[in-house]
């Protein structure tokens, strides 16, 4: 995450560049995350379930060893959605409406053991 600050909002900006799919770059790209606020939550814990099935799989580190079929079609499927990211503008400052009587706020977690997909648009 960025700070615009002359907007005063919150930008992603992500590296969409193709690399090689290997345990390695997926751990490497995961780790670039910089997400304080957990706004990409969502995406993240995607992510990080892909790096789990590494895990569990024990695929080596090797750059040059190439991950399971499955899992590299995941991975480039998930890293193609992630460039609409780039579009995501958050306004730091939230200021509330003094009419309206009801504010909501909506968290994220994940308690299940996987999540099925996720789809990312640029609306």
């Amino acid at each position: 995450m960025q700070w615009n600050q002359c907007q005063d909002m919150f930008l992603c900006k992500l590296d969409t560049e193709p690399h090689v799919v290997s345990k390695r770059v997926i751990l490497s790209e995961i780790a670039k995350f910089f997400d304080p606020l957990s706004l990409l939550g969502p995406v993240i814990v995607i992510a990080k379930l892909i790096l789990q099935n590494l895990w569990q799989l024990a695929i080596q580190w090797e750059s040059h060893e190439s991950v399971p079929q499955d899992i590299h079609t995941r991975w480039i499927a998930l890293r193609t959605q992630m460039s609409n990211l780039n579009q995501l503008k958050i306004p730091r400052c939230v200021k509330f409406n003094i009419h309206q009587p009801m504010v909501e706020v909506h968290g994220f977690c994940d308690a299940s053991q996987r999540v099925r997909s996720l789809h990312i648009s640029s609306h």
